[in-house]
Parts: structure tokens; C-alpha cells; sequence
């Protein structure tokens, strides 16, 4: 099963319904599928961050796969043990993401389904399989998956994976600022790492917005409005066909858009697919408030 295959198998998944369905197809643990459940004393604690960060390496450095925090896999005997207070548990695990393993999982997708209220439910992932994997765990291991359950990669087994990395991998920032400026106005910074191992050449982005957006674009700007181009969506896009990104720890600007918000109480929702030479385009989902990101996908 790819991971196009596993994003429909995700998206597929609405209700507690969808859940039981889900269970039937798939009624214990596989190479795809991980079922999870929270910590009983309520706090976000070691062991869910231990559970989260394994899955995360586990699928990462195998073929991707769905889990699903809330259902039980005891004894191969699957049960629903919905999450309380589960916004909270979501914010929790959003925040330890780009902790959960070195290097950070990239691609990865996380949704709530509440029963009754919007305070109990479940919690969907996706997790893609890596293009810049092996992916250590929280404890120091590297995971994969295979028939017998999840197991800890051999030293030869990360050499081997470590061999076939020889291609770029870029990571977008995106940093939102009140401009000091103009009043009313607001910067945001867009920004990229190469985390791979060879040069990325012939990198861009596409970024859509929503329509509470009023980009500023000024002759010095770097990237361009191509709104026109998209039926009226805001849009803007940047390309660099001539220069390199060397693979370091060096985090590189690309520019900084300036824009105002029509209604300032209202948030702005976001969609950037960034790419480069030798590297499957990704695709970032986002929310800007204020001087505030919440990203939606990473």
C-alpha cells in the first residue's frame, strides 16, 4: 500500500462509524495500521511521547501507515477506548512532533474525531513512508515494521538506508511578524533548510491563501502575484533556477511577503507545495493568526 493510497485510506475516516468499519477490515495491528491508547492518568506523559515517537520511526523508515489513538489492540481483541479532553491531547502532540524523532518527520497528517462532543473522541495520523529516513525514536532506536510487529533496525540496516539519502530533502519555514513599520500591515517570512545530503537545485513554492488576504507586492519582492492565474485566489509563487542550497544546518530566507488581513478577526488559512531537482513535492497546510502559525499538515 503507497502513501496515496494510505491518505485516501485516511481521509476516509470521519465518524466513530468510519472507526468501526475501519476495525473490521483491519482488526489488529499490521504493517500498516497502529492502534494506541492514551495514558490512563490523563496527563500527556513518557509513555504516550515513547508510543508516539516509535510509531513515528516505525512507519517512517517502512512503508508508511494509520494510527489511531483511542482503540485498544489487547490480545488482538480491539476495543474503543475514546480519549477525553482530546483538543488538548491533539495541541500536545502537535507540539512534541518536531521532537518526536531526528530528523523531524515530514509529510505527516493529524486529525480529531469527536463523538458526542468536541471533547471526547479519537485521533487519526498519517504517516508517510520517509524520503529522508532512517528516523531515530525518542529512545535513542531506530524502528521498522515488518510481519512479526515492530522491531529495531539492525547497524547495517541504517548503513544501508543511510546509502540510499544521497538526494536533497527541503524543509520550509514559514514565521508570521506584525510589521513596525506600517500599521495594519504584517510580514511573513518564508525560509528553508536542506536537511538531505546533496545540493537542491531548481527549489520553489506555490503558496494559495485564502480570500482574508491582501498581498502587498512591491518591485523589490521576490516572489510573484500569480492570484490572476488561479481564478482570483490569492496566490503567490517563487522560483530560484539558479542558485543552490548546500545541505547544512544553515537556514536560508527566501523572502518576505507583506500582506494585510481584511478582517482582522478573522484567522488566515494557507496552502504552500514547495519542491526541488530530485525531491517529490511536499505540501504544507497552515492557519496564520496574527503572530501566530498553526500548521495544519507538516
Amino acid at each position: 500500500m503507497d502513501n496515496n493510497e494510505l491518505i485516501k485510506l485516511y481521509r476516509s475516516l470521519m465518524s466513530e462509524s468510519d472507526i468501526l468499519k475501519f476495525i473490521e477490515v483491519y482488526p489488529k495491528e499490521s504493517l500498516f495500521v497502529e492502534y494506541k491508547v492514551k495514558d490512563r492518568s490523563g496527563k500527556f506523559t513518557d509513555s504516550d511521547k515513547n508510543n508516539f515517537s516509535k510509531t513515528l520511526s516505525s512507519f517512517g523508515n517502512s512503508e508508511g501507515g494509520i494510527l489511531i489513538w483511542g482503540v485498544a489492540d489487547v490480545s488482538k481483541n480491539v476495543r474503543m477506548e475514546p480519549i477525553d479532553q482530546i483538543k488538548e491531547f491533539d495541541n500536545r502532540l502537535r507540539s512534541f512532533l518536531a521532537e518526536s524523532t531526528i530528523p523531524t518527520l515530514q509529510g505527516f497528517l493529524m486529525e480529531d474525531i469527536f463523538i458526542n462532543s468536541e471533547n471526547t473522541g479519537y485521533v487519526k495520523c498519517f504517516i508517510p513512508q520517509s524520503d529522508i529516513a532512517p528516523h531515530q525514536a525518542r529512545d535513542g532506536k531506530y524502528y521498522f515494521r515488518t510481519m512479526e510487529g515492530v522491531l529495531p533496525m539492525r547497524h547495517y540496516q541504517i548503513l544501508d538506508m543511510l546509502g540510499k539519502r544521497q538526494k536533497p530533502f527541503l524543509h520550509m519555514i514559514i514565521k508570521p511578524q506584525v510589521s513596525s513599520t506600517v500599521e495594519g500591515e504584517n510580514n511573513l517570512e518564508f525560509a528553508v533548510q536542506n536537511k538531505g545530503r546533496v545540493c537542491a537545485k531548481y527549489y520553489g513554492f506555490i503558496c494559495h491563501f485564502d480570500n482574508n488576504i491582501e498581498l502587498i507586492i512591491t518591485p523589490d519582492s521576490k516572489v510573484k502575484d500569480i492570484t490572476k492565474l488561479n481564478d482570483g485566489r490569492p496566490t503567490i509563487m517563487y522560483e530560484n533556477n539558479i542558485g543552490v542550497i548546500h545541505p547544512s544546518e544553515v537556514i536560508y530566507q527566501l523572502d518576505i511577503l507583506r500582506y494585510r488581513s481584511k478582517d482582522k478577526r478573522k484567522k488566515i488559512k494557507g496552502e504552500l507545495i514547495y519542491y526541488c531537482e530530485g525531491m517529490a513535492s511536499q505540501k504544507i497546510e497552515f492557519i496564520i493568526n496574527k503572530s501566530t502559525i498553526n500548521y495544519l499538515t507538516i
